[in-house]
């Protein structure tokens, strides 16, 4: 079993803010029963509130880090942190970029990653490393957990790295871990020789004896079973979207953090992203690694951003909030 690790961040880091739109951090408070700006984001980020989960979906939010280029990773190390801790003209910009996705797990009641995010990235776990961040999120937010719940999608079900570290960690750490998976990724999952698979099958929002057992499963502390939930698409080896996120309603997630920077794309497409962070490393990475790889959207009908606040740090990073807009162009 493996140890989480940690980072205690210096408390001179903090970004400049220089921009802020108040309309709409005036209506994010409105929405939202989070009453103050957690103290350490306050000091290094500026103010930031979310608002409240919908009735059949929780708040989404996702976040990424871009070269100016607008690459994702580079091609020869594809980290994608390492396009923020590579910016060697501002190695501490490049460490308050890490600090804010910290701080966006923080918010979070789970947190969402792909399998293939996890197969180029061995260490990557969606925990929060900080002690003060996670002193906050319990004490001020109202937490259960240490960390989000972290949820791990594997459509096709052939390709989930068991080995991998998100699930073997040790009991103490807290960390609560959910494999999505269609029917088609439970025939291929079935057949392999992993881990012991506790399984729950959700195919209707009428099933609520199985919306408690999946609320148990990821509540508990035994690693010895990994929770799946099995979900109908509209082929088998989809996943119904609206669906899933209805499910992680019921079950007590009120904010969901997107780490996989396909399904980003996804959720836009099917309108049910609201905000996307942003952070831009100001160096060229060159490549093809991008995150809206296979998505089009037309001329005439695409996701539009509204800027929420953006910070800089040094000449080096620039850090953006920005709320999602759909159906603009139906107004014109």
């Amino acid at each position: 079993m493996a140890e989480l690790y940690k980072v205690e961040f210096p408390k001179s880091m903090r970004g400049n803010r220089v921009f802020e739109n108040r309309l709409l951090l005036d209506e994010f408070k409105l929405r939202s029963t989070q009453k103050e700006t957690l103290p350490m984001v306050q000091r290094c980020y500026g103010e930031l509130i979310f608002p409240d989960a919908y009735k059949d979906r929780p708040y989404i939010y996702c976040s990424l880090v871009s070269s100016i280029d607008g690459r994702i990773a580079f091609v020869d190390d594809p980290v994608s942190t390492y396009l923020a801790r590579n910016n060697f003209l501002d190695e501490q910009g490049g460490l308050l970029n890490f600090w804010s996705l910290m701080m966006q797990r923080t918010h979070a009641d789970a947190s969402i990653t792909a399998t293939k995010t996890l197969i180029s990235e061995p260490e990557a776990t969606l925990h929060i490393c900080d002690s003060t961040l996670i002193d906050e999120r319990m004490n001020i937010l109202g937490k259960k957990t240490k960390h989000p719940l972290n949820i791990v999608i594997s459509r096709g079900g052939n390709d989930v790295p068991f080995e991998h570290k998100i699930f073997n960690s040790l009991a103490d750490e807290d960390l609560h871990v959910l494999l999505v998976t269609s029917m088609e990724g439970k025939r291929k999952l079935c057949q392999s020789s992993g881990p012991s698979l506790q399984w729950i099958e959700v195919t209707s929002k009428e099933q609520n004896h199985c919306i408690h057992t999946l609320q148990e499963a990821v509540r508990a502390t035994d690693l010895d079973s990994i929770p799946v939930l099995v979900m109908p698409g509209s082929s088998a080896g989809e996943i119904d979207t609206s669906l899933l996120l209805w499910v992680l309603r019921q079950i007590g997630i009120q904010h969901l953090f997107v780490e996989a920077p396909r399904y980003m794309y996804h959720l836009m497409e099917e309108k049910l992203l609201d905000e996307f962070f942003i952070d831009f490393s100001l160096l060229f990475a060159g490549g093809d690694i991008m995150a809206g790889m296979g998505f089009e959207f037309s001329s005439t009908h695409h996701p539009h951003t509204e800027l929420v606040s953006l910070g800089i740090h040094n000449q080096n990073f620039m850090y953006t909030r920005q709320r999602i807009v759909y159906d603009a162009g139906c107004k014109r």
